[in-house]
């Protein structure tokens, strides 16, 4: 089964503070000399951006100057309800929504071997109300390894921002330097994550004191965005579908939601049927089946409120029933 996601996920105009923050003189034109013909491959145009780029800072540096200068917000998409996540689309149509200005840095942070990961969850953008609960997650950002730091990028924000007047809204394009290589604690006040291990902090905020912008960060405080921080020691080891799993179970714990848990339900039930149809391995095949019950266990939480459910339960039990067959067969 293919997730659809709303597009409503990854919708957000962000109204901030503007902080004075700018490139290196030297890597700006660079970046700005990039030739044409190789901004449609993403290998070609990171290997170029790469160039002049010596630290770890600077790679990631080029990377969100670039993307932030060239990709647009698609407003059409977002309206439209519907978007694309694969990076190839993204550089071809210069244009997307946070899942794709994430998705693409996240690609060629990689590509520059950069550790590099994408976070989801709850930003203070357009339409935001202090004392609001959020229904659901509404944007998505980066978070990238320098030297032995973690560190928060939003590129969709630093690409330009959206202004509502009478006769909609109106694109402005500009790139913002501010949310490069955030420091946690500015850019918690904005973005507050899904899974409480990326707000890098001992004392994570709740929710509540999120959206009445009711953070007091008083001493001592302790920031963990260390890469030795043994929550990342572990989360490191995982395969890429085993942190997503970590991080949904996390926020689930930290900010309960239907929407999270039908979410964690679907990507598990996702995993688990690749792993039964196309696994090799006894392994595979065994861990088809834990995820399946660990999805059921969760489409079971939100049944009584989404009788929808009952069908997917009915699949999921077919699934088990058909892993232990090709495993009494192995």
């Amino acid at each position: 089964m293919k997730m659809k996601t709303s597009l409503s996920l990854f919708f957000l105009v962000f109204v901030g503070i503007t902080l004075p923050a700018q490139i290196n003189s030297a890597l700006a034109l660079h970046v700005r000399n990039t030739p044409d013909s190789i901004e449609t491959n993403v290998e070609a145009l990171t290997a170029y951006l790469l160039r002049e780029a010596g630290s770890d800072r600077e790679k990631a540096e080029v990377i969100f100057y670039w993307i932030t200068n060239n990709i647009e917000y698609d407003i059409e998409a977002y309206f439209e309800d519907v978007y694309f996540e694969n990076f190839e689309e993204t550089l071809a149509r210069k244009r997307g929504v946070c899942v794709n200005f994430t998705s693409l840095f996240k690609k060629m942070c990689e590509i520059a071997k950069l550790e590099c990961y994408e976070v989801s969850g709850y930003a203070k953008g357009y339409g935001f109300e202090k004392g609001t609960y959020y229904a659901q997650v509404n944007h998505k950002w980066n978070v990238v390894r320098i030297d032995s730091l973690y560190l928060c990028v939003d590129p969709t924000w630093g690409s330009g921002s959206y202004e509502e007047n009478s006769y909609g809204f109106e694109y402005k394009k500009g790139t913002s330097m501010e949310y490069f290589l955030a420091n946690p604690l500015s850019f918690l006040l904005e973005h507050l994550p899904v899974d409480p291990k990326w707000q890098f902090l001992e004392r994570p905020i709740k929710m509540e004191d999120f959206i009445w912008a009711k953070m007091e960060f008083t001493p001592p405080l302790k920031e963990n965005n260390h890469v030795s921080d043994q929550a990342f020691v572990r989360y490191r080891k995982l395969t890429l579908i085993d942190q997503r799993i970590d991080d949904l179970e996390n926020g689930i714990a930290f900010y309960r939601s239907d929407y999270l848990i039908e979410h964690l339900a679907i990507l598990c039930y996702q995993e688990a049927y690749e792993l039964s149809t196309k696994g090799t391995t006894k392994e595979e095949v065994e861990k088809s089946i834990a995820l399946y019950q660990k999805s059921l266990e969760n489409f079971r939480e939100i049944e009584i409120s989404n009788p929808k459910y009952k069908t997917q339960i009915g699949h999921i039990a077919d699934g088990i029933t058909y892993s232990k067959y090709r495993l009494g067969r192995m």
